[in-house]
């Protein structure tokens, strides 16, 4: 396996963990976990995003998932310190956790999965939802994918919002779409 290039952990550093706490720490408040939730973070990436989920589940769990080995090793050490984090090198189109999770965090991810694939990533979320089970996800609506792409998406794999806000701005990402969606 080749190593992450430098330049890719530091913008990761930068972006990620630098710049965008702020905004990751506010979305995950806003999320209004209870902190005892089952949960699974789809394309965790280095764990920008996780380490705020870890903090918000002081008696739950989360896992993290991501197709890459190198950014789940970077996710791994970023996150040691969490004895509620566990991490699965996998894709959850094919990952088969059946009913194990109260949440699903999708957060700038289901854009950058190919078109073609992106039904077979929703499949394997709701998949391991558990009954009443929630998705929460951010995307960004400049690239890659539509506000109203999203939702014909959404809305085709059997999702409905329960609290999801429009075009909400998000520094050096732009408009985004964000909240809580629930299997209709």
């Amino acid at each position: 396996m080749r190593p992450l290039p430098r330049l890719e952990i530091l913008t990761e550093e930068l972006l990620g963990n630098r710049l965008g706490a702020g905004v990751y720490r506010r979305w995950v408040r806003d999320l209004g976990l209870a902190g005892t939730e089952r949960v699974l973070e789809v394309g965790c990436g280095a764990g920008a995003c996780a380490r705020h989920l870890a903090e918000a589940l002081p008696c739950g769990s989360l896992t993290c998932l991501d197709v890459d080995a190198r950014w789940l090793a970077v996710a791994r050490r970023r996150l040691a310190s969490h004895d509620n984090v566990g991490f699965v090198c996998a894709d959850i189109a094919q990952w088969q956790q059946p009913g194990a999770f109260d949440a699903v965090v999708v957060h700038f991810v289901l854009h950058d999965i190919p078109a073609e694939n992106r039904r077979a990533a929703l499949e394997g979320i709701i998949r391991s939802l558990a009954p009443g089970g929630r998705l929460l996800l951010r995307e960004p609506t400049g690239h890659g994918m539509s506000g109203a792409e999203l939702d014909a998406l959404l809305g085709g794999a059997g999702f409905a919002p329960v609290d999801a806000r429009q075009l909400e701005r998000v520094p050096l990402m732009g408009d985004t779409v964000s909240g809580r969606w629930a299997l209709a």
